[in-house]
């Protein structure tokens, strides 16, 4: 099933959000292998991290081995242009 996220039924939960990074901060961006964490909507830290690698994925579930890349995260989020 395809539905138009631009569709006011979409649920404004599962619509994706897009942030960019200026340039000057790539380097920041590059300091990690790539990773998503996925969550509740309700909840406000990931309840796991995935981690993409070449032939598979790695996941992570215990706190203090995700509080890096969380902290990773939180300080792209933070370096990410505001929509203007």
């Amino acid at each position: 099933m395809r539905r138009n996220i631009k569709d006011p039924g979409f649920p404004r939960c599962c619509r994706p959000r897009i942030q960019v990074l200026p340039h000057t901060e790539w380097a920041a961006a590059r300091v990690s292998p790539a990773f998503v964490g996925l969550s509740y909507a309700q909840e406000t830290s990931p309840e796991v991290i995935v981690i993409d690698a070449v032939a598979n994925c790695i996941i992570l579930e215990e706190r203090d081995v995700m509080a890096s890349y969380v902290h990773a995260f939180d300080t792209l989020r933070s370096a990410a242009l505001t929509r203007t």
